[in-house]
């Protein structure tokens, strides 16, 4: 009896072995069919894109020239796992910025990400036409939460449910400065939670001595850097529009459409009369 049971698990394995063996390996010789995924490329488009959009339709006077300084990761949180390790949150948050500016059409973006090429172009003689910034943009994703979450995992006579929930706080803040009297003239601060939630089933059940058990379950975790990225567009839009004293009503109904933004009822940007654009005026009037 028990070479019998011995024999029958030697070919249950044998045959696993074999067939996992012939759907993971390919010969040497030949290429490995790629498995395919989604749409492979799409652009990146968050719900806050409209609100940039509606700047270049509310101000049409002269542009600003703005750059983008360090917007670093300042929470001091980093993941260890036996896969690697990393930080939770991106390095290249200047990188958002930039492109929300840009996005935005009511600027003009200076290179201040990474000039190295100009300066090694002008280092060998060539010619390199610098363009002063206006205003630069930087700050700092400060704050990262673990917040106590909550759930229920309940069992009867081997049917069970269970439903479980996470959650976690970004903030961040970003600070607009005249460049040339290192006047800070705007900020946005803002945060975010994000969520995570896990839902599963199982059943358990005995067929004779035999017990057979199912488990099934779907876990759903909204994308950090997704998030990060609404949150620093929906920071541009309101220091642009403290910047050129727009009245943030005209994109009153896009920020009331808009998923996440609270308090739509009050002014996204305080009012203040900045007049950026006479730079030789500025220049001499500023004190070193």
């Amino acid at each position: 009896m028990f070479n019998e049971k011995f024999k029958k698990l030697g070919i249950a394995f044998g045959l696993l072995v074999l067939g996992s063996g012939c759907a993971a390996t390919t010969p040497y010789k030949e290429n490995m069919e790629l498995t395919q995924g989604p749409k492979a490329v799409s652009q990146i488009m968050t719900p806050y894109d409209s609100l940039l959009s509606c700047l270049s339709s509310a101000y049409k006077g002269k542009q600003a020239n703005i750059g983008v300084g360090s917007v670093s990761d300042e929470t001091g949180k980093f993941s260890i796992s036996d896969t690697g390790n990393g930080k939770f949150i991106t390095q290249a948050a200047g990188d958002i910025v930039q492109s929300a500016l840009l996005e935005s059409s009511i600027v003009k973006v200076v290179n201040r990400r990474d000039p190295r090429v100009m300066k090694l172009e002008a280092a060998f003689g060539g010619k390199v036409k610098w363009i002063s910034s206006d205003y630069h943009i930087t700050g700092s994703i400060n704050s990262l939460d673990f917040l106590p979450g909550g759930g229920i995992d309940a069992n009867v006579y081997g049917i069970g449910a269970k439903y479980r929930q996470h959650r976690m706080l970004v903030g961040m803040d970003l600070f607009m400065t005249d460049t040339r009297t290192s006047e800070v003239i705007s900020h946005s601060s803002v945060f975010k939670q994000i969520v995570a939630d896990e839902v599963g089933a199982s059943v358990g059940r005995f067929f004779g001595t035999t017990l057979v058990a199912i488990d099934l379950g779907e876990q759903r975790r909204e994308a950090v850097h997704f998030a990060l990225r609404n949150m620093l567009k929906m920071a541009v839009f309101e220091m642009l529009t403290d910047l050129y004293n727009v009245d943030s009503k005209s994109c009153s109904s896009i920020i009331e459409s808009v998923e996440g933004v609270e308090e739509a009822d009050k002014p996204v940007a305080k009012t203040v009369t900045v007049e950026p654009f006479d730079g030789e005026a500025e220049w001499q009037q500023a004190s070193f």
